[in-house]
């Protein structure tokens, strides 16, 4: 399962970070190996399941006023988030427990941030940030780091 789990990560992070878009298709199979290491590798209680995704719904309230903003200053919906980002985080409290799951958060939220000021910098123009890519990434290494130990 986790094999399966990284070859579906894999093209999420390559096309995020390569056309700052993401697939429908890798989002569907992304979901669908999450679905399938949930039910198979990870013993979850409903309450530390229900508080994930009640991180992943106050991470969600944050980025919704952040857009709203936004919005409300003529920016373009797609220059502030993408649906891909917002599917793939969705996706991620089935496969990582709460503890991981808010360190995991801290440290993709940080590489994307890191990666907008490092390319702005040295290219000093405003890019987007590939959230998804680096959380792809970021859930690789967590995944494969965690089944050695």
């Amino acid at each position: 399962m986790l094999i399966l789990l990284t070859l579906s990560a894999l093209p999420l992070a390559y096309t995020d970070f390569k056309y700052r878009y993401v697939h429908l298709w890798g989002i569907i199979s992304f979901l669908i190996a999450s679905l399938g290491y949930f039910f198979l590798e990870r013993p979850v209680s409903i309450l530390e399941l229900g508080l994930s995704y009640g991180t992943i719904a106050f991470v969600s309230l944050l980025a919704l006023g952040i857009t709203y903003f936004k919005l409300k200053k003529r920016y373009a919906l797609k220059e502030i988030a993408g649906c891909g980002d917002l599917l793939f985080f969705v996706a991620t409290p089935l496969i990582l427990p709460l503890e991981s799951l808010l360190v995991f958060l801290i440290l993709a939220c940080t590489a994307g941030i890191a990666h907008y000021l490092f390319v702005h910098w040295l290219y000093s123009r405003t890019i987007t940030i590939p959230l998804a890519g680096w959380g792809a990434l970021l859930l690789i290494c967590f995944l494969h780091i965690r089944h050695l130990w």
